[in-house]
C-alpha cells in the first residue's frame, strides 16, 4: 500500500537492523507498552513473531525507502466480534511531529473498510501518550471511554487504556477526509 510519501509492506527479516535502530529508542516502545530492543537479533525475533501476522506494516519513507515505524490491524481483545479489528501503530522518535502516523493510519482504515469490509476498527492509547491521543482525533474516531489500570507495561507500570471506535457509519462520515491526502 502507499500514501504520498510513505509504502506500507510487510516486514521482511531484512529489516531487523533498521527496526533495532528504532525499536532500541526507550521513548518509542515504552509509549506503545512494548520494551526497547536489546539486539538486532531481538528485533529479527518480533519480525518473525509478531509483525509476521497478516496486515501488519512497515512504514517506509518513499523518498529514502528508510524504516520509519509501522502500523497494522490485529484482533481486538476487548470485543469477540472478529469483524472488528484494533489499530496499532508507532513511529521512531526522529520522525514525530511530520504526521507519518496519521498518514499511514489513514490508509491502514480505508484498507480495513474498503477492501477487507470490517464493521468497525477500534483504537487504545494509554492515557499519557498525547502524541497518539492526538492522531486518534486526526482520524475521526469517537470516543468510548477510559478503562483505569487496565494495562500492565512491560515495566509494571499500570495505565489507563483510553478507547475508540470506529463503526461503518462513523467512516462513511469521515472517508471523504481520509481519502484526502
Amino acid at each position: 500500500m502507499e500514501t504520498k510519501r510513505l509504502v506500507l509492506r510487510p516486514f521482511q527479516i531484512e529489516d531487523a537492523k533498521q527496526l533495532y535502530e528504532l525499536a532500541k529508542d526507550i521513548n518509542v516502545g515504552t509509549n506503545a507498552g512494548w520494551p526497547p530492543h536489546k539486539s538486532v537479533e531481538e528485533s529479527r525475533k518480533i519480525i518473525e513473531t509478531v509483525f509476521c501476522q497478516d496486515d501488519q506494516y512497515a512504514i517506509f519513507l518513499k523518498e529514502t525507502n528508510e524504516l520509519i515505524g509501522a502500523v497494522g490491524l490485529s484482533p481486538d481483545t476487548k470485543r469477540l466480534n472478529p469483524c472488528i479489528k484494533s489499530l496499532g501503530y508507532w513511529i521512531g522518535q526522529k520522525f514525530w511531529g511530520n504526521g507519518y502516523a496519521t498518514e499511514a493510519s489513514k490508509r491502514v482504515l480505508i484498507y480495513a473498510f474498503e477492501e477487507k469490509k470490517l464493521n468497525g476498527v477500534s483504537v487504545v492509547h494509554f492515557s499519557i501518550n498525547e502524541k497518539s491521543k492526538n492522531v486518534i482525533s486526526k482520524l475521526g474516531f469517537v470516543y468510548e471511554g477510559t478503562l483505569r489500570y487496565a494495562s500492565r507495561r512491560y515495566d509494571g507500570v499500570e495505565l489507563d487504556d483510553v478507547e475508540y471506535l470506529m463503526d461503518k457509519e462513523r467512516y462513511e462520515k469521515v472517508k471523504d477526509d481520509l481519502w484526502r491526502e
